[in-house]
């Protein structure tokens, strides 16, 4: 399967600019959400989400189930 990505410029860390698939996603939790750009990993076993956008969501960080 094929799938293509819009590539946007971002900073390194060493200060250069470089191309890197991102897409606009949006989370949803209860009456709350945020539109935010996500980086593409077509490699990756799992997800992460900054710290920032969770409290952002209100979603519950204590680690209780």
């Amino acid at each position: 399967m094929t799938m293509n990505f819009r590539y946007l410029d971002s900073s390194s860390p060493n200060g250069t600019i470089s191309k890197r698939p991102y897409v606009l996603v949006r989370f949803f939790h209860n009456d709350k959400e945020l539109e935010q750009y996500a980086l593409i990993d077509s490699g990756a076993d799992m997800s992460a989400m900054d710290y920032r956008y969770a409290t952002k969501l209100g979603l519950d960080l204590t680690g209780k189930r």
